[in-house]
């Protein structure tokens, strides 16, 4: 159950700066639109061409956006399905449970990253 927490906590902590980053987007795009469309007017270019540029831009920069928003959660849910992993190993090899098992996953993937940022330093010189 800790790690369910573990989970949503993750999943809030990531969705709710996006949302923000989402609206400022939008605000963004709504001035580009007005900042576009009185260029363009003004020069004697039509609306539709300032409509096709702010819908590539945000079109660009949605793709962007949902594109970071997948990695993070695909890292992050890895990281904690690997800690569970890691409660559920110490579990059968010791046969006790740790009294903070969310501490003690965090401690198991922090050694293995170490072990395996090591790992990729030492092919990346031996090449």
């Amino acid at each position: 159950m800790p790690f369910l927490w573990a989970r949503l906590a993750a999943i809030s902590t990531v969705l709710v700066p996006s949302l923000v980053l989402l609206a400022a987007f939008l605000v963004l795009g709504a001035l580009l639109f007005f900042l576009f469309w009185w260029l363009l007017e003004s020069s004697g270019v039509f609306l539709p061409v300032a409509l096709i540029i702010v819908v590539l831009l945000g079109i660009a920069g949605l793709a962007v956006l949902l594109g970071s928003l997948n990695l993070v959660f695909q890292y992050g849910g890895y990281l904690i399905k690997a800690g569970r992993i890691a409660v559920i190993t110490h579990i059968v090899r010791q046969g006790d449970l740790t009294e903070d098992q969310v501490k003690y996953g965090k401690e198991a993937i922090g050694i293995f990253f170490k072990n395996w940022k090591a790992l990729l330093k030492t092919a990346a010189a031996s090449s």
